[in-house]
């Protein structure tokens, strides 16, 4: 059989049905309630089995734990001041154009030398559209009328040696004592805005509505798929029999009702994996999810749908965007899924390396930090075995800088 018949075939294999219960299998319970009110409303041969006035708005209206923020964005909190700042709509024109390519951060990296931009970095909050760190430090002390500063001195001049924490390099420049150069960063760099933007990111609001509830009653193991904030519904089983005239008439009528039994069986599939998964993933972490463990044991998704008997792209299709209530709270599914680091008599999880560096820093003495050949010999005694690149990874990874960063941070 040719490449091309090949691709020919397994395009085939996906049909309108298959798609749509994958569909359904990823849905969060967030998502699947308004998907199937809206299925309810289209097809003709389903029909609410409740009052109609049920709503997927409604129910989590009523819903304790959602927070719907209202907070500003950056983009509007800025062209509210360029409104109120430029009169000509040429320069509100370039305006938008650079508040509208400020990144995370605030920061405006695009090559631009305009007094349109000049006129921007004056807004609030200050050390906004600056180019690079660099520039919104300085920005930000010429607001605080600290041009003169040894402050502004050193960062417009040694700002190198002070990120990377070579105080000694900048004394010799400087003439400055270790004590005065200290108490400088202490009170006067370090308080200021590294990321003037980041207060206005906003993420997308979760509802926090588990897709299933675990609880452990005498040494057992409960699983409840929620199904409460769907909506219920039927299918009109007296139209199926009702004599058409015409074709067109029957292919609609085999329509609608193949896709109203196919709505049905794919909530039902979706539910069914939803609990075999929980099945497998709690003969893992059991003692974990029951708080006995501190830390989660390695587990894929590829062990997982090894052991159900179904393809791994299901199995991410099943835990993508799902949560679970459980003893220790409200989590996703995806977080009870690691790599193995090692593959010792005790196997660890990557995420338990990770917490265990990340406790560590936070426990050390801010003013000698460990290096990370140090955090290899504490993980090492706590029975967690890597190699220092590894260690350099996960830092990273958590956005944790180097020893000599983290000491000119508390100095």
């Amino acid at each position: 059989m040719t490449s091309a018949a090949l691709q020919l075939s397994n395009r085939l294999l996906l049909t309108p049905a298959l798609q749509q219960a994958f569909q359904v299998l990823q849905m969060p319970l967030c998502e699947l309630a308004p998907w199937l009110e809206a299925q309810i409303a289209e097809n003709p041969l389903l029909e609410w089995d409740e009052s109609p006035k049920y709503t997927f708005s409604s129910f989590v209206s009523n819903y304790p734990e959602i927070e719907i923020p209202t907070s500003i964005s950056l983009f509007n909190y800025l062209m509210k001041q360029a409104r109120e700042t430029f009169s000509s709509s040429q320069d509100l024109f370039l305006a938008e154009q650079i508040i509208g390519n400020l990144d995370e951060h605030g920061f405006f990296t695009e090559e631009m030398k305009s007094p349109i931009l000049s006129t921007i970095q004056t807004f609030d909050p200050p050390g906004i559209a600056a180019r690079n760190l660099q520039e919104c430090l300085l920005l930000q002390l010429e607001r605080q009328n600290k041009k003169p500063s040894l402050a502004y001195t050193i960062i417009a001049n040694h700002f190198t040696s002070l990120l990377q924490g070579r105080l000694a390099e900048i004394q010799k420049q400087t003439s400055l004592s270790l004590f005065a150069l200290q108490q400088m960063i202490r009170e006067e760099v370090a308080v200021l805005d590294f990321s003037p933007g980041s207060r206005f990111t906003q993420s997308p609001v979760q509802y926090q509505i588990p897709d299933a509830t675990i609880l452990l009653e005498e040494g057992i193991w409960n699983i409840e798929i929620h199904k409460n904030p769907l909506p219920s519904y039927r299918i009109k089983t007296e139209y199926i029999n009702i004599p058409t005239t015409t074709d067109e008439e029957k292919r609609c009528l085999r329509k609608y009702l193949s896709s109203a039994q196919w709505i049905s069986q794919s909530i039902q599939k979706r539910n069914r994996t939803l609990k075999k998964v929980l099945e497998c993933i709690l003969k893992v972490q059991g003692n974990f999810l029951a708080g006995v463990d501190s830390y989660i044991k390695p587990l894929t998704i590829k062990e997982v749908a090894a052991t159900i008997g179904m393809h791994e792209s299901t199995i991410a299709r099943a835990v993508s965007q799902k949560t679970l209530s459980c003893p220790l709270g409200v989590i996703t599914l995806r977080s009870l899924f690691s790599q193995s680091l090692s593959k010792t008599q005790e196997e660890i999880s990557c995420d338990t390396a990770k917490k265990t560096l990340r406790m560590l820093i936070s426990q050390e003495n801010k003013q000698r930090p460990l290096s990370d050949q140090a955090l290899i010999e504490k993980m090492r005694e706590m029975g967690i075995c890597c190699a220092r690149r590894t260690i350099t990874k996960y830092r990273k990874q958590l956005r944790i800088p180097n020893r000599r960063m983290r000491k000119c941070c508390h100095l």
